[in-house]
């Protein structure tokens, strides 16, 4: 084997050119050149390139049996017996080929069939050309076209271009994303663009691009487009127009991002700082922020409000002059403290203080302060606000005012009440006694008109003197403070029951209770709760009563829990509209001959049970009997 010659008897042999002039011609060239025999391709010659491409010297052929089809899958056939007839004059090939250092290098090479003179294939002749540069260039290329467009799709941007001779138009991958157009389906030109736009901006757009042409300038304008699904988008487009050398526009080029949740924070931020202006302004509070780097202070709007000062036309200001300014002398050091315990401490501060206003005028606030958030262990600044409580403090003087007016109001009551539980029962006990007195004395000399006058008279000044009873008692609840104690209901309810036995015995009643809880209350009003409703479920009844006491626990205003105990029986009821007005004073449903009382009993019960922080109502038909229904506070 001579793999650095012509093989005798190749169509070579014939050729004009000598071996001396073939060998020159094929060491000028940088081409690996090599020829494989028919049919078994084995390599008759190569030539240098072989080391200088792929590393391989003649010996190292010599030793892989004169083949290179090992060292790469489809670069090199094992066999082109058979095939050859198929193949054109020349072909081309592109694969991957083994380095004898390990690596890999890309060739592109190109077969031609070297015949005899009578036709016969003798020999493949192969140029292959190491394009390794130009695929790792290519492929760095589609990496970085590939990660541009990734930036795209998630950074929501695009670019394209336009040819305005041909209106042809061209997007990037972001833009198909942005816009949500199928790029298989959508026909995309300069019309089909502008109908994706908004209809309140394709002339605006237009108009724009024309403009830009015109002047030579770029473009920059925010417009909105209308996707698919009906979606609206906001975008910022550029766009710049190319020229030829007479002036005309050829081209445009451009790029479009989309910035919707950008302008939808935007307008978020610019509705909340509105909202805080217009909540400082209302509730007279302002926020301010101090640097530590600089000690510089700034201020919002609604500090420049609260200080009397014309907005935005004050110098920034330090923490030792502002507080010189503004702020009573007595109270000074004390924020300087806070402020310096802010910082060493990560302490909150609140401080009442007196201001002085621009205009001189004083008013009471409260500074609230702390360290900015995610300060770290070096903070740089403190924010916080002020609040005006002038008006809150004059309301609280006016209050205690009003408290002491209550006060005193209160004692004039007690005495009232004092007066009326004693002095105004006094001539009530003389005409029942006088009354009683007569109609001892005189007995039958009496007609029958005037012994029944005499017992109407003792009649009226009984229910006169327990109106005044029952109405001192009214007035008791609420204003006099008593102490509340664990009460256990049950307890209660069986003393109530053995003041009633009497009634309930005359009546032959049939009285069932459940469990009651325990409960914050006061006992002796706990006692007249149930003794009035009781009372009443006897009173008010034709047949033999059946009454019922029941308790469940429910939750009111999805958090707190309340005890909800009815009392139910069978009496004559009550239209449903009076449900409300029974729970008034002197409201009475029946004739006073019907069934006797004051018309205070549950209005007593009623200021009870609201007193304890519950709330009661009645439920009724006519003749099918009340409910009673009120709720106690559970006490963890």
């Amino acid at each position: 084997m001579r793999l650095t010659s012509i093989i005798p008897g190749s169509q070579l042999e014939s050729e004009i050119l000598t071996e001396d002039a073939f060998q020159r011609i094929i060491g000028l060239s940088s081409t690996l050149i090599h020829i494989h025999e028919i049919p078994d391709v084995k390599i008759l010659y190569v030539n240098k390139e072989i080391t200088e491409i792929l590393g391989y010297s003649l010996e190292d052929l010599e030793t892989m049996n004169r083949s290179l089809s090992g060292l790469s899958d489809n670069l090199f056939p094992d066999n082109f017996s058979g095939i050859f007839e198929e193949l054109p004059d020349v072909w081309l090939r592109e694969g991957t080929i083994k380095h004898k250092n390990g690596g890999t290098r890309y060739l592109k090479t190109r077969y031609t069939i070297l015949k005899k003179a009578h036709g016969t294939v003798t020999e493949i002749l192969g140029y292959s050309e190491d394009i390794t540069e130009e695929k790792v260039l290519v492929e760095r290329l589609r990496q970085q076209e590939l990660i541009m467009t990734q930036a795209e799709v998630s950074m929501k941007f695009g670019s394209w271009e336009w040819d305005i001779s041909t209106n042809k138009v061209v997007w990037s991958k972001g833009l198909w994303e942005i816009f949500g157009q199928d790029i298989e389906l959508f026909e995309l030109s300069y019309d089909s663009f502008i109908s994706l736009l908004d209809f309140r901006d394709q002339k605006r757009m237009t108009e724009c691009i024309a403009k830009c042409m015109q002047d030579h300038n770029p473009y920059q304008i925010e417009h909105s487009i209308i996707r698919p699904d009906g979606e609206r988008r906001i975008l910022m487009g550029k766009g710049q127009p190319v020229f030829d050398e007479k002036g005309n526009p050829i081209k445009f080029l451009g790029s479009a991002a989309d910035i919707t949740e950008l302008r939808n924070t935007t307008r978020q931020l610019m509705n909340s700082e509105a909202l805080l202006k217009e909540a400082e302004s209302i509730m007279g509070y302002g926020s301010w922020e101090l640097c530590l780097d600089t000690g510089k202070m700034s201020w919002s709007k609604g500090m420049f409000q609260l200080h009397e000062l014309p907005e935005n036309n004050f110098p920034t200001i330090s923490l030792d002059e502002y507080l010189h300014h503004f702020i009573r002398q007595e109270d000074r050091e004390r924020i300087k403290n806070a402020c310096f315990d802010a910082i060493s401490n990560h302490q909150t501060f609140h401080i009442e203080a007196q201001l002085i206003t621009a205009s001189n005028q004083q008013r009471t606030v409260i500074l609230h302060g702390r360290l900015g958030e995610d300060e770290g262990e070096f903070p740089r600044r403190i924010v916080g606000s002020i609040n005006d409580i002038t008006q809150l403090r004059t309301y609280e003087e006016e209050l205690e005012a009003k408290i002491h007016e209550l006060n005193h109001s209160n004692q004039e009551l007690e005495q009232f009440a004092y007066i009326a539980s004693h002095d105004l029962q006094e001539p009530l006990r003389k005409i029942r006694a006088f009354a009683e007195f007569l109609q001892q004395r005189l007995g039958s000399k009496l007609t029958e008109i005037e012994f029944d006058s005499l017992e109407r008279m003792r009649e009226s000044a009984r229910r006169m003197q327990e109106m005044i009873q029952t109405l001192l008692e009214f007035s008791r609840i609420g204003r006099v403070q008593q102490p509340f104690d664990s009460i256990d209901l049950s307890h209660t309810l069986q003393k109530v029951l053995e003041d009633l036995d009497e009634k309930i015995n005359d009546k032959q009643a049939v009285i069932h209770v459940g469990n009651l809880p325990v409960v914050k209350a006061v006992d002796a009003q706990m006692h007249q709760l149930f003794l009035n409703l009781i009372g009443n479920a006897l009173k008010f009844n034709t047949a033999q009563p059946r009454i019922s006491v029941s308790t469940i626990l429910t939750l009111h205003s999805g958090t707190k829990k309340y005890w909800q105990i009815s009392i139910s029986d069978n009496g004559i009821g009550f239209e449903a509209e009076y449900a409300e007005q029974i729970f008034t004073l002197f409201r009475r449903l029946n004739a006073r001959f019907e069934y006797s009382g004051t018309g205070i009993g549950l209005a007593i019960c009623k200021r009870i049970v609201e007193g304890h922080g519950g709330v009661i109502w009645a439920e009724s038909t006519p003749g099918n009997g009340a409910t009673f229904t009120f709720t106690l506070p559970v006490f963890e």
